[in-house]
């Protein structure tokens, strides 16, 4: 038995064993019958091939820097996962030094270490690692605050009120945008 509920929409749809076109179908809350066209009932908008997006306007441009963003947040916890993983598998005086650091110290001091000029032991070769996962850390950190300074002003030219909404923030507000311009279209 399937089943197609849209949330905000004028139609429930219930599917059982029988053929497609023997469906029941009713407005949600009102209870009274709808005109629906076969086709409707038988096709939900998520079967429906996927429609390029316009491409343009303040939607589309939140939308395409939340991607980014969400990109470059997923690649800097995984630095930061991997600098811990580097620091339990350091040479003991290394990881001595470094295990009780928490990730903003750990980046700071695994940046600020000088290359050495050639490879010749774990330690330097440990270092050189830390060294180039910590400066990729930062330049994600760096990319994540521009994304974010151009998503709030993009956020709070397009919806000013939801930003203004206490506990509303930019990310809040830009995913509940998303969301509502985004989705299937249910006219």
């Amino acid at each position: 038995m399937a089943r197609d509920w849209r949330v905000g929409s004028v139609l429930a749809m219930s599917l059982s064993s029988r053929s497609i076109g023997q469906t029941d179908a009713h407005v949600v809350g009102e209870g009274s019958r709808t005109a629906w066209t076969q086709k409707q009932l038988r096709e939900p908008c998520w079967q429906e091939p996927p429609r390029p997006k316009a491409g343009n306007g303040a939607m589309e441009m939140i939308r395409t820097l939340r991607v980014a963003r969400q990109s470059a947040i997923k690649a800097r916890t995984q630095a930061a996962n991997e600098l811990h993983a580097l620091v339990v598998t350091a040479p003991d005086a290394m990881r001595a030094q470094l295990r009780r650091l928490k990730v903003p110290q750990l980046v700071a001091t695994a940046a600020a270490f000088h290359r050495s000029a050639e490879l010749t032991t774990p330690t330097a070769a440990t270092k050189l690692a830390l060294k180039s996962i910590a400066m990729r850390y930062q330049h994600l950190s760096a990319e994540i605050d521009e994304l974010d300074h151009h998503l709030d002003q993009l956020v709070a030219a397009a919806a000013p009120a939801l930003v203004a909404i206490k506990g509303v923030g930019t990310d809040i507000a830009s995913t509940l945008l998303t969301i509502a311009y985004g989705g299937c279209d249910w006219a």
